[in-house]
């Protein structure tokens, strides 16, 4: 009796969602089995080529890379921007004996209110405001250079080809419920890893241009 040819599930647009989440989180890849006996070589090789399609297609690894850009290029703004808004301030109370009060409004925008009573001028106890201020923004300081030490480690893993094992099955779960919310559908059973890869990418995609058009808005 001959053996039954030997297939084996080697494409995203081949695999469901369920068996993806097999091979995953269960390292279990008999899913991947169509009909024959293939090697455990046979199975690992063709889990790794859906997994790095399902990377490419989902844009997984440089969302998280864009992500920690973005992260460190806005506390970076906002640590220089404070700074010098700081400078500014207390340059006029030293120069000129009052705040620069046309400037109070740019320190509200990031949360920190000001005043100044030109009745009852208190030069020294509006600095010691400034130094409270200063307190408060340190914790974006420590949080910028955490973003870095992070996107350093991200590519130098890259570079040494030791890309970040996929998402925990939580995260991953979690990715899915992000995308069904958003009105996307997903039947584990019959949507392959090729559709959700897609519906990741374009899902990011929106984000990122809702979130650039309300900062477009914010800053008008």
């Amino acid at each position: 009796m001959k053996s039954k040819a030997i297939k084996i599930i080697c494409e995203a647009s081949e695999c469901t969602v369920r068996v993806f989440m097999r091979c995953a989180f269960g390292n279990d890849l008999k899913g991947l089995i169509i009909s024959g006996k293939p090697s455990p070589e046979d199975l690992a090789k063709a889990w790794k080529a859906i997994y790095t399609e399902y990377v490419d297609l989902s844009g997984m690894v440089q969302t998280m890379e864009f992500d920690l850009m973005k992260s460190i290029f806005y506390l970076d703004c906002r640590v220089k921007r404070i700074q010098l808004l700081l400078m500014i301030q207390r340059e006029s109370i030293d120069k000129l004996g009052m705040p620069c009060i046309g400037a109070f409004p740019m320190l509200k925008s990031f949360g920190h209110r000001l005043s100044w009573d030109a009745s009852h001028p208190d030069a020294e106890g509006f600095k010691r405001k400034l130094l409270d201020i200063e307190s408060r923004e340190k914790k974006y300081d420590i949080e910028l250079g955490g973003k870095m030490k992070e996107l350093f480690e991200l590519k130098r893993k890259r570079a040494n080809n030791e890309l970040p094992e996929m998402q925990k099955r939580k995260e991953f779960i979690r990715t899915l419920n992000n995308l069904e919310k958003s009105g996307y559908r997903i039947d584990r059973d019959k949507s392959t890893v090729e559709d959700m890869a897609i519906m990741i990418h374009d899902y990011n995609d929106a984000a990122e241009k809702s979130e650039y058009d309300n900062d477009q808005n914010r800053n008008r």
